[in-house]
């Protein structure tokens, strides 16, 4: 996840703003906003979604037992 899309959807879910406060703080243009969360909650779901072995490779993490 690029690092915009996180401060989205950090100043979003985590903050508690509207999806145009958010834009208006990390000084994009609203739709590039919608844009960037719509993005960040498809990649969300697809890691959340895949299983634990495929998360800790993309990650880079050690896996198995």
């Amino acid at each position: 996840l690029d690092p915009r899309a996180a401060r989205l959807v950090e100043l979003r879910y985590f903050g508690g703003l509207e999806v145009a406060e958010a834009a208006a703080i990390a000084d994009v243009p609203l739709r590039t906003a919608e844009r960037d969360l719509a993005f960040a909650r498809t990649w969300l779901r697809r890691r959340l979604d895949a299983p634990i072995a495929e998360r800790t490779v993309e990650s880079g993490e050690a896996g198995g037992p």
